[in-house]
């Protein structure tokens, strides 16, 4: 009986190694692919880390200031406003 058992136990001991190794082979492709995307993650936010700065050149005007209707009817709006207190 010892001979008919063995076979049998070693034929389990083998297909539980291999489940073993298929494991730790899909656990190992899952770190890599999560060490990519950490990488990428980090390279991203060290870009957009960086504040873009724009610079304006001041041009000369030739001295006539033009007042739309709108806006001159804001700037009395906002004079009586601050005047009622």
């Amino acid at each position: 009986m010892d001979t008919e058992t063995r076979p049998r136990k070693s034929r389990i001991f083998v297909l539980f190694f291999f489940i073993v190794v298929a494991l730790v082979v899909v656990g190992a492709f899952t770190l890599i692919e999560r060490r990519s995307q950490y990488q990428a993650l980090a390279k991203e936010t060290e870009t957009l880390a960086i504040p873009t700065v724009s610079v304006f050149h001041a041009s000369a005007e030739n001295g006539q200031v033009t007042i739309s209707a709108l806006a001159s009817r804001k700037a009395n709006c906002l004079r009586t406003l601050t005047h009622r207190k």
